[in-house]
């Protein structure tokens, strides 16, 4: 969005004031300092006082008034605050809905699995410490097969996607 010059006293609706109100909010729940507003498309004392402030947090020249520069830092402090809020992306561990792993089978989510039921392990008797071997093997057959009784899914050795669902809601929940 291209951002233009606005003077405070400016009283219409307008996207731009909306925008700038909008950053100074948001910045506002990180720098105490910077007064909350509310969004309203008016630029009044509120407004222009929560840019002075900014501005002078930012080392600006504290006008309230939002020329060029200001918009530049501003903009650049709101994306930046953004991103440094951001969660980590993940990568999806368990290939796909329908897919189910048996006794004796290798696939890489295996060892996420594996890692899930480690913690298990060392928090509850139920479970005993896998090997990582990316295998349903005869230690993760055991805390599958005790996975599936405490959950009331149906018995076996099979990892699949309702499993899975509770181990990592399990896990997510202990670390």
């Amino acid at each position: 969005m291209e951002m233009r010059y606005i003077s405070p006293g400016t009283t219409s609706n307008d996207i731009y004031i909306r925008q700038l109100q909008s950053y100074l909010r948001e910045l506002s729940y990180e720098y105490r300092e910077i007064p909350h507003l509310v969004t309203d498309g008016v630029f009044g004392p509120e407004t222009e006082n929560a840019l002075s402030v900014f501005q002078e947090l930012a080392g600006l020249e504290p006008t309230g008034i939002p020329d060029p520069v200001t918009w530049d830092v501003l903009k650049n402090q709101y994306f930046s605050l953004l991103k440094s809020k951001e969660m980590p992306n993940y990568f999806q561990a368990f290939p796909s809905a329908d897919m189910v792993f048996q006794s004796g089978d290798y696939h890489p989510s295996i060892f996420s699995a594996q890692h899930a039921f480690l913690t298990l392990s060392r928090l509850f008797d139920n479970f005993i410490e896998p090997d990582f071997t990316g295998i349903i093997d005869n230690k993760t057959s055991k805390n599958i097969e005790k996975l599936r009784e405490l959950s009331s899914l149906p018995g076996g050795t099979y990892l699949d996607k309702d499993l899975w669902n509770i181990l990592t809601l399990m896990h997510n929940s202990l670390v």
